[in-house]
């Protein structure tokens, strides 16, 4: 338990490590250097650093935490809305473009990391007997093909 609860501020930095650096790479290799740069860069941009993220993220939270597994993720993408949320707010009524830039990052993220632990979490279920509390009884075949071994 405090293992995990220790975690959650390292998996955090990675998030937001990884978040940013992919974010920062795909606009370098993938797009060409155009200021203004445009929003549809900017967007695509977020999804694969969130992607990438959550892909980073999933299995390390799907391991620390069986239950709150999706609080531990929103906890895990707070640096970011951290950034994120204040842009929000700050230009609420001036510049709605930011306000949805921001938004649309904020909500990728979260539901980036979330996805992300989700899938592992399932995953993990249902190839280890070693996640779940108790072990199930080995496979058995199904009655049809015991009757016609007989």
């Amino acid at each position: 338990m405090i293992m995990s609860v220790l975690a959650v501020p390292v998996l955090a930095v990675i998030v937001f490590a990884v978040y940013g650096y992919v974010q920062h790479y795909t606009a370098v290799f993938l797009f060409p250097r155009v200021v203004p740069r445009p929003y549809t860069e900017m967007i695509i941009c977020a999804v694969l650093g969130a992607i990438a993220a959550g892909a980073v993220v999933g299995y390390p939270l799907a391991l620390l935490f069986r239950r709150g597994i999706f609080i531990a993720a929103v906890v895990a993408a707070v640096p970011v809305l951290l950034m994120r949320v204040p842009e929000i707010i700050e230009h609420w009524e001036k510049d709605q473009v930011v306000v949805y830039m921001s938004s649309v990052e904020s909500v990728v993220l979260l539901a980036a990391l979330v996805a992300g632990a989700w899938l592992a979490r399932k995953q993990l279920r249902s190839n280890s007997a070693m996640y779940s509390d108790t072990y199930s009884a080995p496979l058995r075949a199904p009655s049809s093909a015991r009757n016609r071994e007989r």
